[in-house]
């Protein structure tokens, strides 16, 4: 494949990969949101939240691991290949003649692109997760404010009937 087909690939990829992160934070924001006036439910929904986005770094710590090996196998390929075809055509080489043929390979540029990717997204969830337990912190916060504000209208009431 032509260098600049794949440039273009990889060009068109990172868009994607843009609207994909953009649409993963509009929904973790959207999560962390809750209703100071229905606490109950809050507390139903924030382990559940908090195992769902856990559970997603998971997958996505996977595929950066699952791309890391892939971009390692390539990387491996392409550096036997290049010194093949160097010392081949009699060419004398160094390593570092090596490393940049390796280096601006088109393939080892779009396995390098999805684990650039795939740790973005983890990065993500990591992230996610970590606001989710400070979420946890504020509902707590949020649920002792409120027992305060019952127990002083509850006072307020005895000392109003009087």
């Amino acid at each position: 494949m032509p260098v600049s087909i794949m440039i273009k690939l990889i060009h068109i990829n990172k868009q994607a990969i843009n609207t994909m992160s953009t649409d993963i934070y509009e929904k973790i924001m959207s999560d962390l949101e809750f209703d100071r006036d229905n606490l109950e439910e809050v507390w139903r929904q924030q382990p559940r939240l908090l195992m769902e986005y856990g559970s997603k770094l998971a997958r996505a710590e996977r595929e950066v691991a699952d791309a890391k090996l892939s971009l390692d196998a390539i990387e491996a390929k392409i550096y036997d290949n290049e010194r093949k075809n160097l010392s081949m055509n009699g060419i004398k080489f160094n390593e570092s003649v090596l490393e940049a043929k390796v280096r601006t390979n088109p393939q080892y540029l779009a396995k390098r692109q999805k684990l650039d990717d795939a740790r973005h997204i983890a990065d993500l969830y990591k992230h996610a997760v970590a606001a989710f337990s400070h979420r946890r912190d504020m509902i707590v916060q949020a649920s002792k404010m409120a027992i305060v504000e019952i127990e002083r209208l509850g006072a307020e009431r005895f000392h109003s009937s009087r």
